[in-house]
């Protein structure tokens, strides 16, 4: 039950992995401040990231914002590996406690995402999408979960694409209070049929 998991913010043993082949796994876990604030810090400040994740700035503010969304029953945040490399993370909130609620009908079963990849050091083909779609495995392996929703920013045309391409479909644009964003839903349903995309030693 993904309820359960925001309850239990205390517990930061993998949550959820996913095998690959020749050795590679992405692996999910609770995010921990004390000691993930450090590469947050920089992720967050990365040129590529300010524009559309809105997290810059001192390191305190973003332990001020996680701590926030830690202590909420509403959301959760977690940390997804490439072995044992962080290589993303993932903000997951409760629709019917967002604002989100005010642009669609949700249900009790219905969850939102962010999600941010980690700067660029060596591009690896289909990272992304093997993260964003082991992240919706993840939460769609919860029995609580029926729908996704995805609202990325309409100026951030990879962030757009990925969506897409993970298994998202859109739905139209929206009005948020921090940008204009495109509205997207993953069901349970249509992400059993997706492909999945794969990693592999040649994709290095």
């Amino acid at each position: 039950m993904l309820r359960a998991i925001f309850s239990d913010r205390h517990n930061y043993d993998m949550l959820y992995s996913k095998p690959f082949a020749e050795g590679f796994t992405i692996s999910f876990r609770t995010l921990q401040l004390a000691s993930d604030t450090g590469f947050l810090h920089e992720w967050v400040n990365d040129p590529g990231a300010k524009t559309f994740w809105q997290m810059d700035g001192p390191v305190d503010l973003l332990e001020t914002t996680y701590v926030e969304i830690l202590v909420s029953e509403f959301t959760h945040s977690f940390i997804g590996f490439l072995n044992n490399m962080p290589v993303c993370q993932v903000d997951v909130y409760h629709v019917m406690h967002d604002e989100l609620n005010n642009h669609v009908t949700a249900s009790e079963n219905d969850y939102g995402i962010h999600f941010m990849m980690a700067p660029v050091q060596k591009k690896i083909p289909n990272l992304s999408v093997c993260c964003m779609q082991t992240c919706l495995s993840f939460l769609f392996s919860c029995k609580d979960v029926d729908r996704i929703f995805g609202e990325p920013d309409s100026r951030n045309i990879k962030a757009n694409e990925l969506v897409t391409k993970a298994g998202f479909k859109l739905l139209r644009p929206i009005q948020l209070s921090c940008k204009t964003a495109n509205l997207y839903c993953c069901t349970k349903e249509n992400f059993a049929k997706q492909k999945l995309y794969g990693l592999s030693h040649s994709s290095f």
